[in-house]
């Protein structure tokens, strides 16, 4: 008896420890990429690891460029304070739309961001490269409608308007 007991204590401590470790992982990935892509680096995290580390790989993946036009001027016409408010409204504003069409928000570049469709998990064929690809082209169009969105506001709040330049590419990453 003492066998069993011991066994399924040490199971359920087992278990209850592996929990704790999803939720904390899914709450610290969760605070940097979209819940879909913490649920997929969880979910192939045994196929995306050696020795508890990501590797070195080289797929084929989709980046997505963005900065706005003529940021310099507005930053040096405008308080810095004004600036980094209304910046962070603008990039708070792509970050959504990237993450909703499940990609992810790989660093800011000042007035932009880079965003890559395709990652964590591999593209296992060529017709996921070309959804991944269309993803990117779709959350680049929403981000055109969006931008929109914000510069109606920001022209009601005496704010400047502005322009969205993007670039994508797919290919070897």
């Amino acid at each position: 008896i003492a066998f069993i007991v011991t066994g399924t204590t040490v199971g359920a401590y087992q278990l209850q420890q592996a929990i704790r470790q999803q939720q904390m992982v899914m709450k610290l990935l969760g605070q940097q990429t979209s819940p879909q892509i913490a649920t997929a680096l969880w979910d192939n995290r045994d196929r995306l690891l050696e020795s508890g580390l990501l590797p070195g790989k080289r797929i084929t993946a989709t980046l997505l460029l963005t900065d706005i036009r003529s940021f310099s001027r507005i930053a040096e016409q405008n308080p810095p304070e004004l600036v980094m408010s209304w910046l962070n409204e603008y990039l708070g504003a792509m970050t959504q739309v990237v993450q909703t069409h499940q990609g992810v928000v790989n660093k800011f570049t000042g007035d932009g961001l880079l965003a890559v469709f395709g990652v964590p998990v591999p593209a296992p064929n060529q017709e996921q490269v070309a959804e991944d690809a269309r993803r990117a082209v779709s959350c680049a169009l929403k981000m055109g409608d969006r931008l929109q969105q914000l510069n109606q506001d920001w022209y009601a709040r005496g704010l400047p308007v502005v322009q969205m330049r993007v670039g994508i590419f797919t290919g070897p990453v």
